[in-house]
């Protein structure tokens, strides 16, 4: 009987003991997120807002421009960009070959932007073809889901229609 009862107690303290020490980890975890949640939120609140929210320059509209009669001199066209963040692509040349098979990339135009890659941050947008046509702007947008860190961009170029 002696030996049982003597096991029994063992058990007992060292499921105590196992107890004690989970208890023990809840405890540090609990008081880490209270840490983190309550005490230091602002810090990780700025930086998660850094994250999320990309600061981007957009360039003012430029006003159409008429002579005195109401004949339009200069006015503002729309120019599309194929542009690319090489950070955000995996395999840049494999990227650049599925491209150029879904619209016109010439060899010296992907050469150019593998130079112009090494230059760059990683980090940074490049353009790899400008000025695209409706169709090619809608090839891209309908393969968008197939090619992260690829973008379609838009700005505004100047055009004078009387040269």
């Amino acid at each position: 009987m002696q030996d049982v009862e003597a096991e029994s107690r063992l058990f007992s303290q060292r499921a105590l003991v196992a107890m004690l020490l989970v208890m023990l980890a809840f405890g540090v975890i609990i008081i880490n997120m209270y840490h983190l949640q309550v005490k230091s939120y602002q810090v990780y609140q700025t930086r998660s807002e850094g994250n999320r929210i990309k600061v981007v320059p957009l360039a003012p509209n430029r006003g159409l421009i008429t002579d005195r009669n109401g004949i339009l001199l200069a006015e503002n066209r729309p120019v599309f960009s194929l542009e690319l963040v090489p950070e955000q692509v995996e395999d840049m040349t494999a990227t650049l070959a599925e491209l150029a098979s879904l619209i016109s990339i010439s060899e010296e135009q992907q050469q150019s932007f593998l130079k112009e890659v090494r230059q760059q941050r990683r980090f940074n947008s490049i353009a790899l073809k400008e000025q695209l046509n409706d169709e090619e702007v809608a090839i891209i947008a309908v393969n968008q889901h197939r090619f992260p860190g690829v973008t379609v961009e838009a700005r505004l170029s100047r055009h004078y229609p009387f040269g």
